[in-house]
């Protein structure tokens, strides 16, 4: 103990010596990973803020159990500081200050880098106007924000599900007063999409959301009258059995996650309601079922064995979607076939089976 407190009370010379060296292998690490290996700026941004605060508390760890070995072989050593009350309260800091470090420091300045470039992205976003910005900025900035949320996602960063949303609903409008081509459109949209699971995502582990269990519900009723985000198995399968007139719906605010879906004969399995539905479903597989496609936010989705139908026009997003052995002909009738249900199916096709991303939203009037 005397050694701990000694380092951040005493020792100045030898402290700095471990911030500043610390602050040096970051910084060689940052500009190495940046510049010669190429990777992206966020990624490498939060590595480098994790491997300062570990430099740091090695050094710490080092010097303490260097000192416990000195100690033991040497009747000589340098007498330690004297351990009375005046110097509990810093000891105790200083022990604090290190739990927090490894249990949320570096999580939560993480998250604070992370939000303070969200809270930039989104001021970009919200001063889009149709002639005072390029095509390519833009782009390049859409880019750079879903960076943002796959190096969040990867290290399990806390970030604050109000700033993701607000990230979100600045890309719309940057989406509905530029003139863009589809190409962009469609990174932004999905950049759009990303957000938004990724809040839903932080809203259930900030206890915004409360999470229904699947298997707490005993027929697809239920899911009418009184769930709004279902939930099934992370680790094993849950899945749904729907009998004839067994469809879920209609909803108009509902995330289901991790269910699984089968139908005893291809019923029409989601049902939205309302002209703007939030309905999103994630991480999940559909099987022997029909299912409009349009007004439901599909994310890292399968469909098997499944009959296909979408309204033509209406919003459509698909992000990582695979469909396999599906019936597509219901994109040649009504209300399908026109230019997006030809290039929805054109995409499938093509893909044979590999998942697809494909967001198509009416134009703002």
């Amino acid at each position: 103990m005397n050694t701990f407190v000694s380092f951040f009370l005493v020792e100045q010379s030898l402290r700095w010596k471990v911030y500043l060296f610390s602050a040096g292998v970051s910084f060689v690490y940052a500009i190495v990973n940046s510049f010669a290996l190429r990777r992206p700026e966020e990624t490498v941004t939060l590595e480098t803020v994790s491997l300062l605060f570990a430099l740091v508390t090695m050094f710490v760890l080092a010097r303490i159990l260097r000192a416990k070995v000195v100690a033991v072989e040497s009747e000589s050593h340098r007498p330690g500081i004297r351990f009375g009350w005046k110097l509990a309260v810093p000891a105790m800091a200083a022990i604090v200050f290190l739990a927090w470090v490894y249990v949320a420091g570096i999580s939560m300045l993480q998250a604070a880098l992370v939000e303070s470039k969200l809270h930039s992205l989104t001021s970009f976003f919200d001063s889009v106007q149709a002639s005072n910005v390029s095509e390519e900025d833009l782009r390049a900035r859409y880019v750079k924000t879903e960076r943002v949320i796959n190096a969040s996602l990867k290290q399990d960063i806390p970030v604050d599900s109000g700033i993701l949303k607000n990230t979100q609903q600045a890309i719309h409008h940057s989406l509905g007063v530029a003139r863009l081509s589809d190409g962009t459109k469609q990174l932004g949209e999905v950049t759009a999409i990303d957000l938004h699971s990724f809040s839903i995502t932080r809203e259930v582990r900030e206890g915004k959301i409360t999470p229904q269990y699947a298997e707490t519900l005993n027929n697809s009723s239920e899911f009418r009258r009184q769930a709004h985000y279902v939930q099934g198995s992370y680790t094993g399968q849950t899945w749904l059995i729907l009998a004839p007139g067994g469809q879920i719906g209609p909803a108009r605010d509902l995330i289901l996650d991790h269910v699984n879906i089968r139908g005893i004969v291809p019923v029409e399995a989601l049902v939205v309601s309302g002209e703007r539905p939030n309905v999103v479903v994630r991480s999940a597989s559909f099987e022997n079922v029909t299912q409009f496609l349009d007004q439901i936010t599909w994310v890292d989705m399968t469909f098997e064995a499944s009959r296909i139908r979408y309204t033509e026009g209406a919003p459509l997003r698909l992000r990582n979607v695979s469909f396999k052995n599906c019936d597509l002909s219901g994109l040649h009738t009504p209300p399908g076939w026109g230019p997006v249900s030809a290039e929805l199916e054109h995409r499938i096709e093509q893909a044979d089976g590999r998942p697809i991303t494909f967001v198509f939203e009416r134009a703002a009037n």
